[in-house]
């Protein structure tokens, strides 16, 4: 193993950055939203889809479900 170091090149092509890029990561949303740092969730669905779940798990009862507190979508079933 230790004699794959000696063979390897002094550097790595793949991770020199690449010529009139910046070094960050840049993070962009659409128009009138803004990108979250973090995402919250909550334990049990929302309102809005409070009914239609009830009816899903009743079928499949999909135990532990995650929902995002911004757009009130399951994040895990």
């Amino acid at each position: 193993m230790t004699a794959l170091c000696w063979l390897a090149p002094e550097r790595a092509e793949a991770f020199v950055p690449q010529a009139g890029r910046r070094a960050g990561v840049e993070l962009s949303a659409g128009a009138g939203n803004s990108v979250r740092s973090s995402r919250a969730v909550l334990h049990a669905a929302p309102p809005a889809a409070e009914a239609a779940y009830r009816r899903f798990a009743a079928a499949l009862d999909p135990g532990d479900v995650l929902w995002d507190r911004a757009t009130g979508v399951p994040l895990r079933l």
